[in-house]
């Protein structure tokens, strides 16, 4: 993902949370709307920096300021409602095929809400 990374001064109350780097848009916007484009994957995210640079380029958007981020998914979701944890999944028909990071930092953790499973919705 393309991102910006936003610091938490003044707004966050935990002091020891510096930045946030958030999945969803409420807080770290895209770089563009990955619903207007067919290159984004079933989790409506890029598979590789390559295409995030090309459909920026395509776009007109500059990626000053923005950070290429991986994130990885856990693969159960708790259901509220039952009380309980299950697989989820969203559309097969957009190919993923995630590029990993040769070397990857982790930055921390994302809670985020995917009700309709079909994008990431808040974080």
């Amino acid at each position: 993902m393309a991102k910006q990374i936003v610091s938490c001064t003044g707004w966050f109350r935990n002091p020891a949370v510096q930045q946030v780097v958030a999945v969803s848009s409420c807080i770290s916007a895209d770089f563009c709307d990955p619903g207007t484009t067919s290159q984004c994957n079933r989790w409506r995210c890029f598979n590789s920096p390559q295409i995030i640079q090309e459909v920026a380029a395509a776009a007109g958007i500059s990626l000053d300021g923005i950070s290429l981020l991986y994130y990885r998914a856990a693969e159960l979701q708790f259901d509220r409602v039952s009380g309980k944890w299950s697989r989820y999944d969203t559309d097969h028909r957009l190919e993923t095929h995630v590029r990993r990071p040769e070397t990857a930092e982790l930055l921390g953790w994302d809670v985020v809400s995917f009700a309709m499973q079909n994008a990431a919705e808040c974080s």
